[in-house]
């Protein structure tokens, strides 16, 4: 007789990781989310972090709520537009030079935890991103 095996899918642990730590997620569009969905990757968005006020009167009027930085995306899993990334290698990809010290936190505590995977560390642009909305004119 044969057996029966269940699996959680990696990305649902993944998300379950970071929500506990208060971590919040984002679309590609960066629209951010309290929810995991389970899958291959996640824009992260920094846990306790103040949304960002708008400055100057153009930035009032058109950006008048407050957005939260994104930290990065992490990789988990194959993907097409990702080659290089496996159920063991991960990629955290960090929007801003100011946020590689959180990621480093970040990945050093998920080794600790997925104790199979090496997690490399790129920064993908010089300065942040913020959240965006429904709303945005280009969201």
């Amino acid at each position: 007789m044969g057996t029966i095996k269940e699996e959680e899918r990696l990305g649902i642990k993944v998300g379950r990781f970071l929500q506990l730590r208060g971590y919040y997620f984002g679309d590609s569009r960066n629209i951010v989310s309290n929810t995991s969905d389970g899958y291959s990757c996640y824009s992260i968005v920094l846990p306790n972090c103040e949304p960002s006020k708008p400055k100057g009167l153009f930035s009032k009027i058109f950006l008048a709520l407050p957005r939260r930085r994104i930290l990065g995306v992490i990789w988990f899993e194959n993907s097409d537009s990702r080659d290089d990334v496996d159920s063991e290698n991960w990629l955290l990809e960090v929007k801003g030079r100011d946020c590689l010290g959180e990621a480093r936190k970040l990945a050093k505590e998920m080794v600790e935890i997925f104790t199979d995977v090496n997690i490399t560390i790129r920064l993908e642009s010089e300065y942040g991103e913020l959240e965006s909305f429904l709303s945005d004119p280009y969201g």
